[in-house]
């Protein structure tokens, strides 16, 4: 998960099918064990201060998937009287016309009169990095029920909120104005009236409804309710799948692949990773010429050639990485528990000049190949993680220069992490720990807060509290708490005290301990906890 400069973003909310975690320290987020639709498996992403992000793939069973998304900040474009209507006009791109009076309250659906707040983004469909700012893919549902390949000319996200906060929505009957502007490199294909279509989260794909007319260098088109709106030309599709491989016949997983029309901008692209045995697949648009472009961790473009047209669904077998100009190397090996017995299930961290690659351990094995960035490789720094203990493997370090294969045996034994939180709740023990979850300790003003998040693994944990004193060791009250286990909310009971054993500078670690009581939903019953923690504090 990154933001708009490319950089990591924590704490994010993903769900996808019935399952949620949250996002780590390197915006990483996984999960195991899951069931999505293999057409439409939807992944949404929830953040504050950002609109929605989400991603749609396709899926095999028993296979690992990757996914990038880089979320949009949701920043204000302007404001309005709702009962006088106005024009606001979208900083970078496009504009949205209210009528008077068509604006209620999205909850209890009575109409607003006061000031509405808009905050609205313009997506550029020639932009570089389209593919992974928009929603879904570019997939919809026509108004005939077809399933469709999209062009884009345009998209649009508005979300409207009230004087106090409170989400805002389109009257019915009511309709919006919105004005697409065309990119300059589009305009040639720029067709008099073009389709509209909204995102529908409910199925992760575009859903047909309306219509837009060209007027000079815009389109220009009514909309009833609002959501992420987009003008597309469609197209009929096929399925198609590939594999991806080096030049020794060696699979490249979580590697990204992007196809697109020939001579076209990214307005036609689509782009999906490589699973776990190296193979891509999705649909893509039927009887038109395509470029597939196979990118690095650095969004370097490592190979690419033209494709098509197909007429049907297509199996194109393998693709080849040229070794040429581009280095592949490959990671295997074993990694073993303190009892020497294979780890059951883990992961292993594979960094390369600030990239990080991360494949399963299953079973004891490991193994992957990367495209890496650079020529110039110096050394890697590989670590695993047992998920089944928490504990952490010791970082081994490899010299890149003395070939293409390399096997390093882990053993996650002792080595546990420095950052924790260990608590046992109604008689059960759960461990929160990095890399494998999310963790965060930082102050503002007086109050210390310690959070963490766990990162997809069955038994999914949201745990936070906070407490108000000096940056010192002592006994303080927590006045706000919170755990979610599987589902299942806590909260206070009666008075809990912290107990801080250690207080350190930013950068250094925040320790302590607790016991109490929680209540859960309307349960008549207290469920005792014990609690110890030991977190870096972040500023």
């Amino acid at each position: 998960m990154l933001d708009e400069n490319g950089l990591p973003v924590k704490g994010a909310s993903v769900t996808a099918g019935e399952s949620n975690t949250v996002t780590d320290i390197d915006g990483n987020f996984h999960f195991t064990n899951i069931r999505l639709n293999s057409s439409t498996g939807y992944i949404k992403v929830v953040k504050q201060g950002y609109f929605l992000g989400s991603r749609t793939i396709a899926t095999k069973p028993n296979s690992t998937h990757f996914a990038e998304i880089e979320l949009i900040p949701k920043k204000t474009a302007g404001k309005f009287v709702a009962a006088a209507g106005g024009t606001i006009t979208v900083p970078n791109g496009g504009s949205v016309l209210f009528e008077t009076n068509s604006i209620i309250n999205g909850a209890t659906q009575i109409a607003y009169a006061g000031e509405v707040t808009v905050a609205a983004h313009f997506i550029n469909p020639s932009a570089v990095n389209f593919s992974a700012t928009m929603p879904g893919d570019l997939r919809g549902i026509t108004t005939n029920n077809q399933e469709s390949a999209l062009q884009s000319f345009g998209m649009l996200v508005v979300e409207l909120s009230g004087s106090g906060g409170e989400q805002l929505q389109l009257a019915a009957g009511k309709t919006a104005t919105l004005t697409f502007p065309i990119p300059a490199s589009l305009l040639a294909q720029a067709s008099p009236t073009i389709p509209l279509w909204y995102f529908d989260e409910a199925k992760g794909l575009w859903a047909e409804e309306g219509s837009a007319t060209k007027q000079g260098n815009n389109y220009i088109g009514k909309v009833s309710h609002f959501s992420f709106w987009n003008v597309d030309k469609p197209y009929p599709l096929i399925n198609f799948e590939a594999v991806i491989m080096d030049e020794n016949e060696q699979l490249l997983p979580q590697t990204k692949v992007e196809i697109r029309m020939q001579g076209d901008s990214a307005s036609t692209s689509g782009s999906g990773y490589t699973d776990i045995n190296g193979k891509v697949s999705g649909k893509i648009p039927a009887n038109q010429k395509l470029q597939l472009n196979i990118y690095n961790k650095c969004n370097q473009i490592v190979q690419s050639l033209p494709i098509g047209p197909f007429s049907g669904n297509t199996n194109f077998e393998t693709i080849t990485v040229p070794s040429k100009g581009n280095t592949v190397i490959n990671f295997s090996g074993t990694m073993k528990n303190c009892n020497d017995e294979p780890v059951t299930e883990g992961f292993v961290n594979i960094f390369i000049n600030g990239a990080n690659y991360r494949t399963k351990v299953t079973n004891g094995n490991y193994s992957t190949s990367v495209i890496t960035c650079s020529n110039n490789l110096g050394q890697a720094t590989i670590s695993g993680f047992d998920n089944s203990t928490s504990i952490l493997t010791d970082s081994v370090k490899v010299s890149l220069s003395g070939g293409s294969n390399h096997t390093v045996s882990l053993k996650a034994c002792g080595a546990t992490a420095s950052e924790f939180i260990k608590y046992n709740l109604d008689g059960t023990n759960y461990t929160l720990v990095r890399p494998g979850d999310s963790l965060a300790c930082y102050r503002n003003s007086n109050i210390t807060y310690v959070e963490s998040f766990t990162s997809g693994t069955p038994g999914w944990q949201d745990f936070y509290f906070k407490f108000n004193g000096t940056a010192t060791t002592g006994r303080y009250y927590i006045y706000t708490s919170g755990i979610s286990v599987e589902g299942k909310q806590y909260t206070m009971q009666d008075s809990i005290f912290v107990n801080v054993t250690e207080y350190g500078a930013k950068g250094a670690y925040v320790s302590g301990n607790f016991t109490g009581n929680l209540k859960r939903d309307s349960l008549n019953r207290l469920f005792p906890i014990t609690c110890n923690f030991r977190i870096k504090r972040t500023n």
